[in-house]
């Protein structure tokens, strides 16, 4: 059996709760600490509290030092609470001098560059991938046609919870024996398995159409070699800015990916909140024609996002529910919607009805069927 090593998360909130709720997905890693600071006000409770859906039996501590002395590896990442550099690097020191193997994602180590902080050596920083763009618009053109049904997962904004649908749909698929193929733009990618975009997706002296290219020789390639039954391909950027204010990169990452391949299936994530049709309809229509993404399903996820218009510092918070209230509402405000089945990923008949039919659709379809 492989020997993993006991991970420690800090400090821990909203931001990395993803990897305590798919704390078994976790590839060479055993989650043992959910560590955060006493005023975050955590001490003492269930993850779900701040990963949402069911309790799993995993409580949040306060002390670093003492879960330290447990742990093999420590992962610090960014907080939806302010923290100095010199906090983070402080962690780093004590981690490394108990010989621990110390991990931070990507958006940490530019916070501290930003900060005029060196990194120490032989910090480990995941998040991205470093592959070298290959190609030129200019003298390759054409895009491959991706050999596998594909699955593009997108998001109406951050925390909607794309890559725990990734996580989830990717863990049913293979315990009914599909075979997949895992990509995502996600900062925690590395730690389950699944392949980081290339980092020339977000490359602002590179041409969108080289980036285009590129991304799909990128993804033919890696279908190629993994010779998977389907590709998830899940997209962390929202799809769209919400206001002036919050253009979240004018939804640029997920329109080009929507051009580097042809999606047979799309799930559109959203916030916990009650939408009407004609929003429904023209997000829909958006996606179909600008993402060239028919999106048949839509989880709603377990985060609220709320708006502070008058907060220039903090405009957005975001507000996490228990698991049976949010798939209480899904099944009472979206029952007679047609065109898209809804659900959340967190409640495990509705990802199991989600499978069947998805399965359903892509052996139904006479320009899949042949090569599934």
């Amino acid at each position: 059996m492989e020997s993993k090593k006991k991970l420690l998360i800090f400090p821990f909130n909203i931001h990395n709760a993803i990897i305590a709720r798919y704390a078994r997905l976790l590839k060479g890693y055993e989650l043992t600490a959910a560590v955060a600071p006493k005023n975050y006000g955590y001490d003492g409770s269930d993850i779900s509290r701040i990963a949402g859906g069911n309790a799993v039996g995993m409580t949040v501590t306060a002390d670093f030092s003492e879960e330290l002395a447990r742990c093999d590896s420590v992962l610090l990442t960014g907080s939806s609470f302010r923290m100095t550099s010199d906090f983070y690097l402080d962690k780093m020191k004590e981690a490394a001098d108990s010989g621990k193997e110390v991990i931070i994602t990507g958006e940490l180590a530019a916070r501290c560059r930003s900060g005029q902080k060196a990194i120490p050596t032989g910090v480990k920083i995941i998040g991205g991938n470093p592959q070298k763009a290959e190609l030129s618009y200019e003298h390759q053109q054409h895009v491959r046609e991706i050999t596998v049904p594909v699955i593009m997962i997108v998001q109406l904004g951050s925390w909607c919870n794309g890559f725990r649908t990734l996580l989830s749909l990717a863990e049913i698929f293979e315990c009914h024996g599909y075979r997949t193929c895992k990509v995502s733009s996600g900062g925690f990618s590395q730690l389950f398995g699944v392949h980081g975009l290339p980092d020339y997706i977000s490359q602002p002296h590179m041409s969108d159409e080289d980036k285009i290219i590129n991304m799909n020789h990128f993804l033919d390639k890696t279908v190629k070699e993994e010779e998977p039954d389907l590709l998830l391909l899940e997209i962390e950027e929202a799809v769209l800015p919400y206001n002036n204010r919050m253009t979240n990169h004018f939804g640029l990452i997920p329109l080009l990916m929507g051009k580097a391949v042809q999606p047979d299936i799309g799930i559109l994530n959203m916030y916990n909140t009650t939408y009407d049709k004609e929003y429904l309809d023209h997000l829909r229509q958006y996606c179909r024609y600008a993402l060239n993404t028919e999106v048949r399903y839509i989880n709603i996820a377990h985060t609220a996002m709320q708006v502070n218009e008058t907060d220039q510092r903090e405009p957005v918070t975001y507000v996490v529910s228990e698991q049976e209230r949010v798939s209480l509402a899904v099944r009472k405000d979206y029952a007679g919607y047609e065109g898209s089945m809804f659900f959340t990923e967190g409640d495990s008949a509705a990802l199991e009805a989600v499978y069947y039919d998805v399965v359903n659709t892509l052996t139904q379809n006479d320009e899949i069927v042949r090569i599934w």
